[in-house]
């Protein structure tokens, strides 16, 4: 009893307590999670930008459907500005996206 299923990675761990404490954020907190997340998916470190994707997900999954339709037209945004499409920003966004549309209804979708 109590051994899970699969070897858990650190990153894993890491990534699942930073979601749980975030669950419990005030509202007036949410502001600056954003800009962190944002700030973090452009980030260099492909940990940093790996976790802020997680975490942008994970806030789509288990928060309103408008949030995650927000972040949406955000990134969506964001690629249209960014002067090199090939950037590997560009492709964290992409990817992120990719991920986040998958949690809007139906209607948002189109």
């Amino acid at each position: 009893g109590g051994q899970p299923s699969y070897e858990v990675t650190l990153y894993e761990n890491i990534c699942t307590h930073f979601c749980s404490i975030l669950a419990c954020l005030s509202a007036e907190h949410y502001n600056i999670l954003e800009v962190v997340l944002f700030r973090n998916l452009f980030n260099d470190d492909i940990y940093c930008s790996l976790l802020a994707q997680d975490i942008f997900s994970f806030l789509a999954r288990w928060g309103p459907s408008e949030l995650c339709y927000k972040h949406v037209n955000l990134l969506t945004q964001l690629i249209i500005t960014l002067p090199n499409t090939n950037s590997h920003h560009t492709l964290h966004i992409q990817l992120l996206l990719n991920r986040l549309i998958a949690f809007l209804t139906p209607t948002q979708q189109k």
